[in-house]
């Protein structure tokens, strides 16, 4: 509703033109004058979407008045400006402008012209007009200056808070405005309260914004037909939701639109389906319509419509966005320029003036930047009889000791009231000149050392470079250059010209006298170091192990120390003695580099002189495992079955042997038996018979021997029954076998 309302009829304005570039923003606006009321004159109450008249007065300090400055005033978030431009005109016969206001929607920034320049007393008032677009329940709106200042201002008749216009429309009406955002459109508007056709469902709307003369397109997007419910939350703020409920074909009541572009008519028919409409809703058809280019102020369009039998018009006006009035006295002018004798200077060497008078009882001041190249510097819009004092803030660095100065023109009071300054009378209209003259005695230059560096494959920096600048009336030494160590020191000696007298009030760092009148620089500095610090790397040694082959251990492998472009390594050297391996390495930087001593790796130390890593382990023993004893079992008198097979495993430094696993079948007896090597140990070389490597620490044992065969001795044979003719023989005792042994 904030651009629908906006104005009701005639609120519009221009375009905002681009500000001066470069321009200064000023001070101007009096907090004091800002005052708002309604823009009709009426003294009734503000509501949301009322017309705004915003006026206050402006005025810039005496002579400071530039084309281009500009001055603002910051619009409150309740208020909306109406986008345009105005002039400030001279008031009193007065046919002059001094300047051009722009009103945007947020602010108002006014831009002075040339007619400001020149004068005092600068100033006048403006007026804008603006909206209410925002709700409030202060008593008070905030409009904000120069530098983010805020001002309160109070609403009008002590009005406390903004709210909504109680009233909703009982009647058809039909309105138009200009919307700010769009310089060539105009915004149509029709009110139907559902009061007024809720005898019927169904109902027709035909507008008509043909213009002679005058080219117009219907906008897109338009129209606009919705229903809203006839409360004043709804009827001022429309498109919240809850409020807005827009028609179309699907939606109850329906909605049929026809255009005719060649007569410039637009036509809708909104039907209820049969149900009249409902007393408690309003009814509204926005359109917007567009002009080939941007309306002018003063430009007005007429509209006609028709709700079924019921005529409406308006007429829509475009006027401007505010007003204002300037005015100014006359002033004169002052400038100064320099010039340096006796000393060589840079043209865009500046020199500080201050500058002040007394005006009205009040003192002004302020500083001029006057250069060496003879440039004027001007003072503007002094008053007419006024009495400038001008002081050189006489410069106390550089390469020139400057003495008192002076200051000459017409009408000029040289040294008035110090050696420093001098006092000029104002003429209005005119620009007095004021020359600024320096006598100069030289100043020691300044010494600057530049240490060496280091260049590739040079271990030695370059000699350092001395720059000594120049002086006029000052001859200097070709520098001295000793060196000790890293150490150099550097010795420039300066000597005056005849007639000539070396400042020694600001002698710059480093500088001495000799008391002659020349001046000696000494400083010392430190080479850089061109040796690259290196750190060597921890060597990767590996462990020992036993060949399959020998019982003596291969040495342990040193990897990682291979030759860089920084360091060499030594082969490493193995040793060993005491049941101990030694492994020893040393590292030597190549030239351009030095082996960071004080920050060695773990294992590296310096032992007269020399870088060296040692490594100390245990030596590695290859051992070889033991047989264990086979016991097959022994016959015991009397027993066919043999005893218990049994084995007795060895005992060997180094080696673990397992539990022996025994097994008998088939008349045999089969032994398996584990070692394992200790830490330290492992099994290399030839393995003795039964034993198979199965790896560095491990061995397995396979034995197999006879089981004895145990026999039962047989009884002897009863003797015969003797026969008288047999003689009995003597029995012959059988000798049991022995058990079968062996491996």
């Amino acid at each position: 509703m904030a651009v629908l309302l906006a104005f009701l009829i005639g609120v519009a304005g221009l375009i905002v033109g681009s500000p001066v570039a470069q321009a200064t923003e000023v001070d101007a606006i009096d907090p004091g004058s800002i005052r708002i009321s309604r823009v009709d004159d009426d003294s009734s109450k503000l509501y949301l979407w009322t017309g705004i008249k915003i006026e206050a007065n402006w005025r810039i300090p005496d002579g400071t008045g530039k084309a281009g400055d500009t001055f603002k005033l910051g619009l409150p978030e309740e208020l909306d400006g109406a986008i345009g431009s105005f002039e400030l005109k001279g008031k009193e016969g007065d046919p002059l402008t001094y300047g051009t206001c722009e009103v945007g929607w947020n602010e108002v920034i006014c831009t002075l012209n040339a007619n400001v320049e020149g004068k005092n007393n600068v100033g006048g008032s403006l007026w804008v007009r603006a909206q209410v677009v925002k709700l409030t329940n202060a008593d008070k709106v905030t409009f904000v200056l120069r530098n983010s200042v805020k001002v309160e201002v109070p609403l009008p008749n002590g009005q406390k808070g903004i709210g909504y216009n109680p009233k909703v429309p009982t009647e058809i009406s039909k309105s138009g405005w200009f919307p700010g955002s769009d310089q060539t459109a105009i915004h149509w508007r029709i009110v139907v309260p559902g009061s007024k056709v809720a005898d019927r469902s169904l109902m027709t709307i035909t507008d008509n914004y043909q213009v002679q003369g005058t080219n117009l397109t219907l906008a897109e997007g338009s129209p606009n037909i919705y229903w809203i419910p006839n409360t004043p939350e709804c009827w001022n703020e429309s498109n919240t939701p809850g409020c807005f409920h827009k028609l179309d074909s699907s939606s109850t009541p329906s909605l049929t639109i026809s255009h005719d572009e060649d007569k410039d008519v637009l036509k809708a028919v909104i039907d209820n389906k049969g149900q009249n409409f409902q007393a408690d809703r309003i009814f509204i058809l926005d359109m917007r319509v567009k002009t080939e280019g941007a309306i002018s102020p003063g430009a007005q369009y007429t509209n006609k419509a028709t709700v079924d039998a019921e005529q409406r018009a308006a007429t829509a006006i475009k006027e401007v966005s505010g007003g204002g009035t300037g005015s100014g006295d006359t002033v004169g002018h002052l400038a100064v320029k320099k010039a340096v004798v006796g000393g060589k200077v840079s043209a865009d060497t500046t020199y500080p003036v201050a500058w002040s008078y007394e005006y009205k009882g009040q003192t002004r001041s302020g500083e001029l930047t006057v250069k060496a190249d003879g440039t004027l510097e001007t003072l503007n819009n002094v008053p007419n009889g006024t009495v400038v004092t001008l002081t050189e803030k006489v410069p106390a660095s550089g390469d020139n000791d400057y003495g008192d100065p002076v200051f000459s023109g017409e009408g000029v009071k040289d040294g008035v009231p110090d050696a420093n300054s001098a006092q000029v009378t104002i003429e209005g209209l005119k620009t007095v000149e004021v020359s600024l003259t320096n006598h100069v005695n030289p100043k020691l230059a300044p010494v600057e050392v530049t240490p060496g560096v280091c260049k590739p494959g040079s271990s030695e920096p370059t000699k350092p470079t001395v720059k000594v600048g120049e002086t006029d009336g000052i001859t200097y030494s070709t520098p001295k250059i000793t060196t000790s160590g890293d150490k150099v020191t550097v010795e420039v000696t300066a000597t005056p010209a005849s007639g000539k007298e070396i400042d020694d009030q600001h002698l710059p760092e480093g500088w001495k006298a000799n008391g002659d009148g020349s001046y000696t620089f000494t400083t010392t500095i430190t080479q850089p170091d061109c040796v690259k610090t290196v750190t060597p790397v921890i060597p990767t040694v590996g462990a020992q192990v036993c060949p399959v082959d020998s019982t003596t251990p291969v040495p342990p492998s040193v990897t990682g120390v291979e030759d860089t472009d920084e360091i060499d390594y030594s082969e490493p050297q193995i040793t060993s003695a005491n049941g101990q391996v030694t492994v020893v390495v040393t590292a030597t930087a190549k030239p351009g580099h030095r082996i960071d001593t004080d920050k060695l790796p773990e294992g590296w130390v310096l032992v007269n002189g020399v870088v060296t890593y040692t490594k100390t382990m245990t030596q590695l023993a290859c051992d070889l495992p033991v047989a264990p004893a086979i016991n097959p079992g022994v016959c015991t008198p009397g027993s066919t079955t043999p005893s218990q097979p049994t084995v007795k495993v060895a005992e060997t430094p180094g080696i673990t042997y397992g539990e022996p696993v025994i097994k008998v079948a088939d008349g045999k007896v089969n032994v398996t038996v584990t070692a394992t090597a200790q830490d330290g140990h492992e099994f290399g070389g030839p393995m003795p018979e039964g034993w198979k490597r199965i790896d560095a620490k491990t061995a397995v044992f396979t034995g197999e021997v006879k089981v004895p065969v145990c026999e039962v001795p047989v009884a002897p044979t009863p003797a015969p029954t003797p026969t008288p003719t047999v003689t009995p023989t003597k029995p012959v005792p059988v000798k049991p076998g022995l058990p079968k042994t062996g491996s």
